[in-house]
């Protein structure tokens, strides 16, 4: 049986592709997440060598990601608005290490994250587009 692949223009969302026949129901499209490898009360609390903060974007979903923002707002101490590269389907990336602000500490420092802040990417969930994240104070030297 020959596959056919339709293209389908969906206003709001831009174009989604899938392939009848080998695929039903198929279709390519970027998911971008906050992302990390800690657990616990340290969620997201990704530190370079100098305690720095590095947040990870990681796109789980099937299509690649065009470049994008994203905020990070600690309380207090801020928003702060880091460039996020395009990502590949399936790949992470590491943003620009954020200076923790001194404020924010009380005595931790809480944090949201909020990737495709801007809403530039086409994504197949933008509902898990945020997520809570805290360093402690004690654990994490500063």
């Amino acid at each position: 049986m020959n596959n056919l692949k339709v293209i389908i223009p969906v206003f709001l969302l831009g174009v989604i592709s899938f392939q009848v026949g080998g695929c039903p129901g198929c279709y390519k499209i970027s998911d971008l997440v906050p992302f990390t490898e800690s657990s616990g009360p340290v969620g997201f609390c990704n530190l370079d060598s100098q305690g720095k903060l590095v947040i990870i974007v990681k796109n789980q979903g099937t299509a690649s990601a065009p470049a994008s923002h994203t905020l990070v707002e600690f309380f207090p101490g801020g928003q702060f608005l880091l460039s996020t590269p395009a990502i590949t389907e399936g790949a992470s990336a590491a943003l620009e290490p954020l200076a923790i602000p001194a404020n924010s500490w009380n005595p931790d420092s809480d944090f949201l994250i909020i990737v495709d802040y801007n809403n530039e990417v086409n994504e197949a969930n933008e509902d898990n587009n945020n997520a809570d994240g805290r360093c402690i104070d004690g654990i994490i030297k500063r």
